[in-house]
C-alpha cells in the first residue's frame, strides 16, 4: 500500500492502514504539485523509503498540511524527513498538540505560496472539530480528510458495523458530530 497512484495532473494519492481504537480504517495522503513545481503533503502517512522515493521523483516538498485536528500522527516524520518544508496546521490542532505550534495557521486565506494552485475554507459548525477543505480548480477535486466519509463493502467487519451505526455506510456522509 506504500505506492502513490496518480488521482489527476498535479494531484497524487497515497493510502496505508491504520487502526484507531483497535478498528481498522486506514488513511490516505494527498500530494499536490504548486505552481513552483514543489510538493504539498495533506495529511501525510507514514513514509517508507519506497514511498519517499516516489515523492522524491516529483519534486521538493515544500509544505506539510495537517487538515484537521485528527490528522497529526504522522506530522513529526513528515517534518522530520523535510526538514525545508513549512508546517500548516488547521484551527484546534496546537491546543490539542503544542509541539505544532510552529505551524502556521490555516484559514480561510490559501498561503501565497499554493494561491493559483488550491484554494481552502475552514469547514466551521461541528463541535469537535473543524477541517481545512482544499479545492483544485484545474481538476476540479475537492481535497478533504474527515469531512465526508464512505465505507462500503469492502471493509472490515468491524469498520463496516461501526459505518452502519454512523449511517456512513455505502453512502458519503459527513462525519458524526458524536
Amino acid at each position: 500500500m506504500d505506492i502513490l497512484t496518480e488521482w489527476s495532473d498535479g494531484i497524487w494519492i497515497g493510502a496505508a492502514p491504520l487502526r484507531v481504537c483497535g478498528v481498522p480504517f486506514g488513511t490516505r495522503m494527498t500530494v499536490v504539485r504548486i505552481e513552483d513545481g514543489s510538493l504539498l503533503l495533506h495529511s501525510p502517512i507514514a513514509l517508507s523509503s519506497r514511498l519517499r522515493s516516489q515523492i522524491d521523483c516529483l519534486g521538493p516538498v515544500r509544505h506539510i498540511v495537517s487538515p484537521n485536528k485528527l490528522h497529526h500522527l504522522f506530522l513529526n516524520a513528515a517534518v522530520a524527513a523535510y526538514p525545508g518544508a513549512r508546517l500548516y496546521v488547521p484551527p484546534g490542532l496546537i491546543e490539542k498538540r503544542p509541539e505544532f505550534a510552529r505551524g502556521e495557521h490555516l484559514t480561510d486565506v490559501p498561503p501565497s505560496a499554493w494561491v493559483g494552485t488550491l484554494e481552502q475554507i475552514v469547514v466551521r459548525g461541528s463541535n469537535i472539530m473543524q477541517e481545512v477543505a482544499f479545492f483544485h480548480p484545474r481538476s476540479r477535486t475537492l481535497i478533504v480528510a474527515d469531512l465526508c466519509e464512505n465505507f462500503g463493502r469492502h471493509g472490515r467487519l468491524l469498520t463496516c458495523l461501526l459505518a452502519r451505526l454512523a449511517r456512513m455506510y455505502n453512502r458519503p456522509r459527513m462525519q458524526p458530530d458524536w
